[in-house]
């Protein structure tokens, strides 16, 4: 029983590789609701102060390993990777070569050389690599995929995502969220990243991007703190995403606008619901689960499961990790030299 701190009786065991604030905050919440299929028997961080610390908020006790090595030997079937972006690639390609599953905190990788290796390593491995991105799984963003695959809004003519946060000083407060060589990039690369995937999740391939970055308050070290992105789909749909982390709000804030010929829908992460804008027959709501960043992590670890149980390939997978990072190369390389650039054209980088 958890109240006794016994680890619960599960099908296989996982280790958990990262245990800092993020791992603390998001989670640990959805590791302790007692139906999660998930079970961590064994912690290894960098810090063994910050794998006790995180081992003491778990309602079952884990052991806290000394090393990767001990962890990954201990006889666990999968692990869990939260660890500072920058030691993503060092921990997932481990993890594959020892023959164990492996779900990663977005990124994969904090390049796409990196990303691109990882997907040959995986290529006759068998082994089971999901990425997290969390928003995919929340049941707001399933429904707008299926709104959009139903027709309901006609032929799709654009969309936007704009997401607004104020967490500039807390950034800088990291030893590596703070400098660009270690976490991979600025707001595109962190917020963005989710945002671009939720896109190729809604609307299929790029062709081609532009995209403009700013520094408005962060030191360069950091990267770009706003930017803009204008996404062509091969489908004809033009997305935009607007995301900054030095806005004056109070909480994080993010808006999904998506037009078509018939309909549109929006749709806000706070309030969760879906808005349909009929042009017939006026507004209707379309109640969604009212879920935030531990139901969306809840809801991956417990599909990351059933994908490990059942040799299944998850949706959000190596192949869809490097969609995704092409567009964001593109994005970079737009910003740099003030031009659209194609897909096809990374592709041959």
């Amino acid at each position: 029983m958890f109240f006794e701190r016994r680890l619960p009786k599960r099908d296989f065991y996982c280790g958990l590789v990262g245990c800092g604030d993020f791992a603390r905050r998001a989670y640990v919440p959805a590791l302790n609701e007692a139906d999660i299929p998930v079970a961590i028997s064994g912690l290894y961080s960098r810090s063994v102060k910050s794998a006790r610390d995180l081992g003491k908020l778990m309602y079952y006790k884990p052991k806290i390993y000394p090393s990767y090595d001990k962890l990954a030997s201990s006889g666990i079937r999968a692990v869990i990777i939260t660890a500072p972006n920058h030691l993503h690639y060092l921990y997932v390609t481990e993890s594959l070569n020892r023959n164990l599953d492996v779900f990663c905190e977005k990124p994969v990788a904090n390049s796409l050389d990196e990303a691109l290796r990882i997907q040959s390593i995986l290529k006759d491995s068998g082994n089971i690599l999901m990425v997290g991105f969390n928003r995919r799984y929340l049941d707001r963003i399933q429904k707008l995929k299926s709104i959009i695959q139903k027709g309901t809004l006609g032929k799709i003519e654009e969309a936007s995502i704009t997401h607004r946060q104020n967490t500039g000083d807390r950034i800088l407060g990291s030893d590596w969220l703070s400098d660009k060589d270690n976490s991979g990039g600025g707001i595109l690369f962190h917020v963005g990243i989710h945002l671009i995937n939720m896109m190729i999740y809604m609307f299929g391939e790029v062709d081609s991007v532009i995209a403009e970055l700013k520094n408005r308050k962060m030191p360069m070290r950091f990267g770009e703190d706003t930017a803009y992105c204008e996404l062509f789909f091969k489908t004809g749909v033009r997305g935009s995403i607007k995301a900054s982390l030095v806005e004056d709000v109070i909480f994080s804030q993010e808006d999904v606008i998506i037009r078509g010929d018939k309909a549109a829908v929006t749709s806000n992460m706070t309030e969760s619901d879906i808005v349909l804008k009929d042009h017939q027959n006026g507004d209707r709501g379309i109640p969604c689960k009212k879920e935030h960043i531990t139901e969306s992590i809840y809801n991956e670890l417990s599909y990351f499961y059933d994908c490990v149980k059942h040799r299944r390939r998850p949706d959000t997978d190596i192949d869809d990790s490097i969609e995704t990072m092409r567009i964001l190369k593109a994005a970079y390389l737009s910003a740099a030299e003030k031009r659209k650039v194609t897909i096809a054209e990374v592709k041959k980088k």
